[in-house]
This record gives C-alpha cells, sequence and structure tokens, in this order.
C-alpha cells in the first residue's frame, strides 16, 4: 500500500484466514496516511519506521490470525484499528 500526499483506507474487517496462516502488508506513507481495519482478535505485529511521523495499533490485544504491517512512514502515519 502507498499513500503519497493523500490516504488510503484498507478494509479487512470480513476477511477469514486459514488456521496457521499470516497476512503480510508492505506499506509506504509519504506525507499521508493509511489506515487498516481488522477484525477483532487479530494479533499486530509492526515493523514500520517512522521519519518525521508514526505507527499507531489501536487494536485489542488478539490471539488470532496475525497480521504483519512493515514499511515506512515519512511524514505520515499508518493506524491499524478494529
Amino acid at each position: 500500500m502507498n499513500a503519497i500526499m493523500g490516504g488510503v483506507e484498507l478494509d479487512l474487517r470480513n476477511v477469514q484466514i486459514q488456521p496457521g496462516d499470516d497476512v503480510v502488508i508492505d506499506a509506504l506513507a509519504l506525507m499521508g496516511g493509511i489506515e487498516i481495519f481488522v477484525p477483532v482478535g487479530w494479533k499486530i505485529v509492526a515493523n514500520v519506521l517512522p521519519i518525521m511521523g508514526g505507527f499507531e495499533d489501536k487494536t485489542a490485544a488478539g490471539t488470532g490470525p496475525t497480521l504483519t504491517v512493515r514499511g515506512t512512514a515519512i511524514m505520515g502515519a499508518v493506524v491499524v484499528m478494529n
């Protein structure tokens, strides 16, 4: 996902993952924002480098399928929420 001076919204709330499978999202927020909506119970692993930007996990702690978000937030933000 790329957001350059704009915004991207990805809604995964109706996605079902097979047991043992994990999801990986590569994200670049350059003076923009990325919002990722996930089902309740998903575990979030962040590997995002914030440069004058940020990453925020607004989800409740989960033990279900794992979503790994990796990438960069340069003067922008990547947010994961339920």
